[in-house]
């Protein structure tokens, strides 16, 4: 009698892993993970780290993994945890300890730690760094963490390393038609198959679509006709849903897309950076096809890149804005139409995406960009390598005139260091900081 009165999202939620639909593999790799850690296995690792779009069940699946090996969860959302005091606080109370209530019982069970929306931990505060100090302390008794991010940037890439790290992927179309037939079969509904390819179209891969849309039809509504069905299904609000920079890039380097301005319009400069990053691992781990073809194909993604930074060069400093759409057809679609048409293998082996270099680069670019534009404003010499082999030379064998040119050209302490770097005369054995002292 409770099952029938219990609605579908509660009856439906994975109790097991054997629930969730991911792969064996995965699976191994989570049990196997939470394993070596209960048995303090050599070199075992108290973190997990699950990865990927949101509403996919991440924190779902962190919950089942925890509960099921006997663990009293304690969940943190990144709002909980807003710097690093108060992060410190909260978690060194629980970390390694037992559930009270449970002790006074004579049951002995352990706090496992959940933080959710990784991503969302403000860095600046240094909340960031101190829970990958604390997460990396693998004691003895210390507690397992479940991390769970929507995306992943430089930040979390510290913890990624001394972490299990695994990327949920949306489940399959034959996921969710497994899904819709478990329903049926429950709930002994006897649905066309019309009406099934209809939910599975319209679910957008989500298992709570399925749920809340066929509770919503065959618990409430009592519509029996499989046309009005279909229109009912067709016509149901879709979820909006918000792409990250990694899952559009993710989108393009393996669909070819038309019109890619509504995927990479979230952040084109970046994804632009990714895309750039991670295309010929895509192409050389993903596909079939001869070396030569191979090659060919990165060689031509390679020239349509030279054109795009022509034309960024033109929109960003000209501002020929008009020429955004032709750009976009040149970096995205036509580079997604190349890898598209090239044989795919029967599941990716290369899937995860690797941050940009090109984000850090052109970060330094333009600091040590501005750091020698500072240097020739200061007139010493026309070449900012000559001021600055010239303020070096003077602070190893004249500090007298040398206090001169600091006060004349309103020089401090940082940019003296940063000018003797610059220096050719400069090595990695000077002692910069008891030289300027």
């Amino acid at each position: 009698m409770y099952l029938l009165l219990m609605n579908w999202a509660e009856k439906y939620r994975p109790k097991t892993l054997d629930d969730i639909y991911i792969t064996q593999d995965t699976k191994h790799k989570i049990i196997k993970w939470i394993n070596e850690f209960k048995e303090k296995k050599k070199k075992f690792n108290n973190c997990l780290i699950l990865h990927g779009s949101p509403g996919i069940g991440k924190t779902c699946l962190a919950n089942i993994i925890l509960d099921c090996n006997d663990y009293d969860v304690i969940e943190f959302n990144s709002s909980d945890i807003r710097n690093q005091k108060i992060l410190k606080e909260k978690i060194e109370k629980i970390n390694g300890n037992v559930n009270i209530l449970n002790f006074m019982c004579n049951k002995i069970k352990k706090i496992g730690i959940i933080i959710d929306e990784l991503d969302g931990i403000n860095n600046e505060k240094g909340a960031m760094k101190e829970l990958t100090s604390i997460i990396n302390n693998t004691k003895k008794y210390s507690s397992p963490f479940i991390c769970t991010t929507n995306t992943m940037s430089k930040k979390i890439e510290t913890l990624k390393k001394k972490s299990l790290y695994i990327k949920i992927n949306k489940p399959t179309v034959s996921c969710i038609n497994k899904f819709i037939n478990k329903i049926c079969d429950e709930e002994n509904l006897s649905i066309s198959k019309q009406v099934k390819t209809a939910i599975a179209k319209n679910s957008q891969l989500d298992f709570r679509r399925v749920i809340v849309l066929m509770e919503y039809l065959f618990n409430y509504t009592h519509i029996y006709d499989d046309t009005i069905l279909i229109n009912t299904i067709i016509n149901y609000e879709k979820k909006n849903i918000a792409n990250t920079s990694y899952e559009a890039t993710d989108k393009i380097l393996n669909t070819y897309h038309k019109d890619v301005s509504s995927i990479v319009e979230i952040d084109k400069s970046t994804i632009g950076y990714l895309f750039y990053e991670n295309f010929l691992n895509y192409i050389i781990h993903n596909k079939t096809n001869t070396n030569k073809e191979k090659l060919k194909t990165i060689s031509t993604i390679y020239m349509n890149f030279t054109k795009s930074d022509i034309l960024d060069n033109k929109i960003f400093i000209n501002q020929y804005f008009y020429l955004n759409n032709y750009n976009d057809y040149i970096k995205f679609n036509m580079n997604s139409y190349l890898i598209d048409s090239l044989k795919k293998t029967s599941y990716n082996k290369y899937n995860k995406l690797n941050y940009s270099t090109m984000i850090n680069k052109i970060s330094f670019e333009y600091l040590n960009l501005k750091l020698v534009n500072n240097v020739n404003n200061l007139n010493i010499f026309k070449h900012h390598i000559y001021s600055c082999d010239y303020v070096y030379s003077l602070m190893k064998y004249n500090k007298s005139k040398l206090k001169i040119i600091l006060d004349t050209y309103n020089i401090d302490k940082a940019l003296l260091e940063k000018m003797c770097k610059l220096s050719s005369f400069y090595s990695k054995d000077d002692n910069l900081k008891k030289m300027i002292a």
